[in-house]
């Protein structure tokens, strides 16, 4: 029984949750479906074994295949829809088939009878390998009728700016593998394709771009594939994914339609293997969000990337010909991000595009008037490689109230907008007099695990007694108290020290002012030693506190670890 179609072993196929399990074994058996006139059938050259499902109209068949045993046997499965001649036919047809990675790989297959008759569907445990002698397998079967948003044959419908909150995984089953050999183009490849999916559908106008969002809970991974119809939800034919790769964070997908009627497409939510929680999902049509500045996506308020982002669609709107008032120059299309940067803080930037697209960063700080004001002018900008190159561009927030900061990604070339791009927002403190790291008491107090990475040179050094440097620098600011004393007259008094293996210079201003001009005006500043502790000290006999700006450096290294130790009195 099961060595051909004529003989197949039937089987009832189980639910999603709970499918039918076989143990089988291809041993003894012969080699009766082979590569010779095959078509959609995949690694087939070994030894088969045949089961048949029963399908009734409108059902689903869902089957895996992986090793019994830990061996070197390699199955592979694929799927003929009867009568039993159709095994035998020249060509042979298979309605799908996997056999993917290696012998401990579970490869699946799915399968949706859309006819109005009953048909027999065959199962085909396989291998690749002309020579295999067989081995033991496991084969899972479930059958049933999917629910709405199961799969892409019945889909939920989703409307513009409608969103869906606490989307379940529970119930429902992984319709549309990464795992398969049977993938098309543009899909997300990777193992957050692994787990139970969701379907959706929306209608896209002519011209209009789609913006889909979904935010998954803590824990969860997402992924987002869309696909032109149904069809190519099953042949995995994407026309474009998104998938950042991080549980937790949002995944954001965006399509614009360039066709001239209005078109329905499918959005299919992917999940890792076992995944548990719930999302919630958006969809928005119309005007590409960020196409000017009045027009962008809620503001950035956290550290974080955002994937799979691109120009297409996109028009020209703040290009200029030359670098003038802070901005730097470009002639294509570009995309507008809006940032809350905190108080106090520093906004970097980076866009990190895929070869063949050449970024051009410019900030502009303000309301979206801002934008348009004429002179335009931008607070800073970066254009600094070429196509495949990052960018990073940094501003410094020295209100102590939240700013909102526009950030401007341009394409340098006229015309080009292909390619994606990632769009990295981190905020950061001790970078500059604007944006330091603040400290306060308790003292004395000790900062343990210093260190330099992500920062750079800001400072530029002035005359004595400043002391030289080209090494990245980090400020701190500290508060002095006002002199104190029984008769009112002793000075408050900071000390400040730091320790390293590399030679340190510490600066202290009195002023922002002082710190950020072009070139500085120190207070003090040292450099004694070429490794070990460097010291310093401030006295304030003002009547009132004074805050002070210590710079840390090294003299010439581009990295160092250090520790500081700061006393207030």
């Amino acid at each position: 029984m099961g060595d051909v179609c004529g003989t197949a072993e039937p089987i009832t196929g189980g639910s999603v949750s709970s499918p039918t399990v076989v143990m089988g074994s291809t041993v003894g058996y012969a080699n009766d479906y082979s590569t010779l006139n095959q078509n959609g059938c995949v690694s087939p050259a070994g030894r088969d074994r045949v089961y048949s499902v029963s399908l009734a109209p409108n059902t689903r068949l869902l089957a895996s295949i992986r090793q019994a045993t830990v061996s070197s046997y390699d199955p592979s499965i694929n799927l003929i829809v009867g009568p039993e001649a159709q095994c035998s036919a020249t060509p042979r047809v298979c309605v799908t088939g996997d056999d993917i990675g290696g012998s401990s790989t579970v490869n699946a297959v799915r399968y949706l009878n859309t006819s109005a008759a009953t048909e027999n569907v065959f199962v085909l445990a396989d291998s690749v390998s002309s020579s295999d002698p067989g081995g033991s397998f496991r084969l899972d079967v479930s059958v049933d009728s999917p629910a709405q948003g199961d799969a892409c044959e019945a889909p939920f419908a989703l409307l513009s700016g409608t969103p869906r909150m606490g989307e379940s995984l529970s119930g429902f089953a992984n319709d549309y593998f990464y795992a398969t050999s049977r993938i098309g183009s543009s899909c997300s490849a990777s193992t957050a394709s692994d787990g139970v999916d969701r379907a959706y559908s929306t209608l896209v106008g002519a011209g209009e771009t789609l913006t889909v969002s979904v935010t998954p809970s803590a824990g969860l991974n997402t992924a987002i594939n869309l696909h032109g119809d149904a069809l190519d939800c099953a042949s995995r034919t994407c026309i474009t994914s998104s998938n950042n790769g991080a549980a937790g964070a949002m995944d954001t997908l965006l399509w614009t339609n360039s066709g001239t009627t209005a078109r329905t497409v499918y959005v299919v939510v992917e999940t890792p293997a076992g995944a548990t929680g719930s999302y919630s999902i958006t969809t928005t049509t119309g005007t590409p969000p960020g196409d000017v500045c009045a027009t962008t996506s809620p503001p950035i308020t956290a550290p974080g990337t955002l994937t799979g982002q691109s120009l297409a669609g996109y028009a020209v709107d703040y290009a200029q010909s030359s670098p003038a008032n802070g901005c730097e120059n470009y002639s294509g299309p570009e995309r507008v991000y809006a940032v809350t940067v905190p108080p106090r803080q520093r906004l970097v930037s980076t866009v990190t595009p895929v070869a063949g697209l050449d970024p051009v960063l410019n900030l502009i700080n303000g309301t979206a008037a801002a934008c348009d004001a004429m002179p335009r002018v931008c607070v800073a900008n970066a254009d600094n490689t070429f196509s495949g190159g990052a960018e990073t561009a940094v501003w410094d927030n020295g209100s102590t109230s939240p700013q909102n900061v526009f950030v401007i990604v341009g394409g340098y070339s006229a015309g080009v907008s292909s390619g994606t791009f990632s769009l990295q927002t981190a905020f950061t403190t001790g970078d500059s007099c604007r944006s330091p790291t603040v400290v306060s008491g308790p003292f004395p107090q000790t900062l343990s695990g210093q260190n330099f990475v992500g920062y750079r040179k800001d400072i530029i050094v002035g005359a004595s007694p400043c002391r030289p440097y080209s090494g990245p620098d980090r400020v701190y600011q500290v508060t002095i108290p006002a002199r104190g004393g029984a008769d009112g007259g002793v000075p408050g008094r900071m000390d400040f020290s730091a320790n390293s293996t590399t030679d340190l210079v510490l600066s202290t201003y009195n002023f922002e002012s002082t710190c950020v001009a072009s070139p500085s005006v120190c207070l003090n500043s040292v450099d004694a030693n070429s490794s070990g502790t460097e010291s310093l000290a401030v006295t304030n006999p003002n009547p009132v506190p004074v805050t002070i700006f210590v710079g840390v450096a090294t003299y010439s290294s581009s990295s160092a670890n250090y520790s500081v130790t700061i006393n207030v009195q």
